[in-house]
């Protein structure tokens, strides 16, 4: 986040930050393994071979990139990127670029479940590609929100869950070609939003929002509680 590289080797007990070769705003961060991981921002990707120990800039600049907010990569080498009303996608571990056609408005996260199916999270509706992001097409969310605003979206096979600002979470067991509005994520104070999902399983999940709150919900998301407030 912001400009920092943090890596973690104890499960998240200590953290140490890793060099930044560009003062670029950072906004995502994808582990292929161990070795190869890669980070996407604005106008801004970074890729490190040695586990972070240094960071190789892969693009740099608005005229080279446009604005990043999601990434996701299925080897070291095939891999997609999403952002300001742009797809792109890279075989070559990011030495070429090919461009999907430009999408509606902006998106904040993608995943792909083999080389051709993946969905992608926007501010108003969802995308959904079965041709490894040739073609995209929107899948409308069943909100009464005209915009409702979802950052992140997770996977545990079929089955999804990606969230809103207003904390309404929305979940797919078909891999993204139709949403059901499952529940609102509860908030102490309604203008909280959420911006981050996680499972672990397709029980058990988190999210995050404003003020350091963090939600847990065991039942696939049908409710949520609140496990710290900071």
């Amino acid at each position: 986040g912001s400009s920092a590289i943090l890596k973690t080797t104890n499960g998240g007990n200590n953290w140490f930050q890793q060099n930044n070769p560009t003062s670029g705003y950072l906004t995502q961060i994808h582990p292929v393994n161990d070795s190869v991981v890669y980070v996407c921002g604005w106008y801004v990707i970074l890729k490190t071979t040695d586990g972070g120990n240094n960071w190789k800039i892969v693009r740099v600049g608005q005229e080279q990139t446009p604005q990043l907010d999601g990434l996701w990569f299925i080897n070291e080498n095939t891999g997609w990127f999403c952002g300001d009303r742009v797809v792109m996608k890279t075989t070559n571990g990011g030495n070429t670029f090919i461009d999907s056609t430009r999408l509606s408005n902006s998106t904040y996260d993608i995943h792909f479940k083999n080389d051709s199916t993946g969905v992608i999270a926007g501010y108003s509706k969802m995308f959904r590609t079965t041709n490894s992001g040739t073609n995209w097409y929107s899948v409308i969310l069943p909100s009464s929100l005209a915009t409702p605003f979802c950052d992140r979206v997770t996977f545990i096979g079929d089955t999804g869950w990606t969230a809103s600002w207003g904390n309404i979470v929305f979940r797919t067991t078909n891999y993204g070609v139709s949403w059901d509005s499952i529940t609102r994520i509860p908030r102490s104070n309604s203008s909280d939003a959420t911006y981050c999902i996680e499972f672990s399983n397709k029980n058990t999940g988190y999210s995050g929002g404003d003020n350091g709150k963090i939600y847990r919900t065991t039942n696939s998301g049908s409710v949520w509680s609140s496990t710290y407030i900071d």
